[in-house]
């Protein structure tokens, strides 16, 4: 358990990425924040111009089952 003070390793979204889920929103905190690490898990097929146009400090993960999330 974090306690107050305590930073993650990385900024994170899991889910599909599509607009109604607020991906846009997170690749432009991720391009406001270029000294963070991001990473999507999740599918990106309906928005692969997202992918191609996103910043560099955001790993791509694709679909992951639960047992794999754990692991990244």
């Amino acid at each position: 358990m974090e306690t107050k003070g305590d930073i993650g390793e990385l900024v994170t979204f899991v889910g599909r990425a599509s607009p109604e889920k607020g991906i846009e929103d997170f690749v432009q905190a991720a391009r406001a924040l270029p000294e963070l690490p991001f990473a999507v898990a999740g599918t990106t097929e309906r928005m692969p111009q997202l992918v191609e146009n996103s910043p560099p400090n955001i790993r791509w993960l694709g679909f992951l089952k639960e047992n794999e999330l754990n692991q990244t």
